[in-house]
Order: structure tokens, then C-alpha cells, then sequence
């Protein structure tokens, strides 16, 4: 069956449904608060020293937000800057409970892209944190399907997870993984957006 073929199924079978039970809906990639251990110095200051106050960083406001690239006019480049966008704002997303970057390449068909955004919320009032789980791009084809589709194929590797609850405690733990991807792009107001994305994980 051609890559066509497969397309088509997914979008008759009702891909939103479909790709919201992609192995990465269960992933939150923030990490916890984290507990900093003061360290002593190794004299006592004299009276003259003006040691700086101690200032609390926000974890949260040291994060990049990722930034649209300028997409090729290569559809294989640029559905290559998609991808690594996607990377980028996911691991962002899931860090700073903001989806905003994430929205900003979703198309309003890709339901795992909503998903993703409702969970990166609903961190927030749930308290949930989590340490790991960022992913990172293996290899990837890429087939031109139409001169505004594009079809993805990629494989790309999870770190390790935990996921805790509200009290620190843990709920959730995953080991490595690695994740056979399937990214349905469409070009739409002047940029590639992702209209469908399918997981599954591979066999270790």
C-alpha cells in the first residue's frame, strides 16, 4: 500500500481519535522544582566582605522558548525543521506548561497536538512534575505527497521518565525508548503545519 494509500485511511478512519492514543500522549517532559544544597565557604568572610544576596531563579524563566524557523523552500529541508521545531517546543512545552510554542505549528485536525497542549496545562492546577523524557531525533524520510503535503517518517529516541504527583511522589516511571513516528505536515497560512502525528514503539 502507498504512503498515499496509508494517509488516506488514517484521515477516513477518523485520525484524531487514532493519533491521540500515540505512545507520546502519556509523556510530560517538566521537571521538578529543583532542591538546591547551600555550600559553605571555606573561611569566614571578614567583616568588610559584601557577599551578594542569594536570588531564587525560576528554573521555568532560564528556559528558551523555541522560535518558528524561516522553512526552506526545499519541502525535505523543511520538513526537516519541523521536526526538530517539534522536538524543541514538546520538550519546551512540557518544561514551562506552555503550549503556545507547540500551537504555533499545529494544524486544527491534529488531535495528538491539542492533546499534548491540554496536558501541558492541566500541569498547572494538577501539581504533576517530571524529570526526563526529552526526545531527540534519530533519522527521518520524508515523502512529498501533494505540493502542500508532506508525509514523515521518523524513528526518534525517548530519555528515561518519572512523573510525580503534587507531594513529590513518584507515579510513573519508563526507561529508554525509542518511537517510530509518523508526521502528516500540511502547508497552510504560509508555514508547514502538523496535521496528524502516529506512534508506536519499537520492539527493544
Amino acid at each position: 500500500m502507498g504512503n498515499k494509500d496509508v494517509l488516506n485511511r488514517w484521515l477516513r478512519g477518523g485520525a484524531s481519535a487514532l493519533l491521540a492514543l500515540g505512545l507520546l500522549a502519556g509523556c510530560s517532559n517538566g521537571e521538578p522544582e529543583p532542591t538546591f544544597t547551600p555550600t559553605l565557604p571555606d573561611s569566614t568572610p571578614s567583616p568588610d566582605d559584601s557577599p551578594e544576596p542569594d536570588v531564587d531563579v525560576d528554573p521555568v524563566d532560564e528556559l528558551e522558548v523555541p522560535e518558528i524557523p524561516e522553512f526552506s523552500d526545499d519541502p525535505v529541508e523543511a520538513a526537516q525543521q519541523v521536526v526538530d521545531y517539534f522536538i524543541a517546543a514538546y520538550d519546551y512545552g512540557y518544561s514551562a506548561n506552555d503550549p503556545e510554542p507547540l500551537l504555533a505549528v499545529s494544524h486544527p485536525d491534529c488531535g495528538t497536538c491539542s492533546m499534548h497542549a491540554e496536558n501541558m496545562l492541566d500541569r498547572v492546577s494538577s501539581g504533576i512534575t517530571s524529570k526526563g523524557g526529552q526526545l531527540e531525533l534519530i533519522d527521518a524520510e520524508v515523502f512529498l505527497l501533494e505540493d502542500d503535503e508532506i508525509l514523515i517518517e521518523a524513528t526518534i529516541a525517548q530519555d528515561a521518565l518519572t512523573r510525580y504527583d503534587a507531594n513529590s511522589e513518584i507515579i510513573e516511571q519508563k526507561e529508554p525508548s525509542n518511537i517510530d513516528s509518523t508526521i502528516v505536515l500540511f502547508y497552510r497560512d504560509g508555514i508547514w503545519q502538523i496535521r496528524a502525528i502516529h506512534n508506536e514503539s519499537v520492539a527493544g
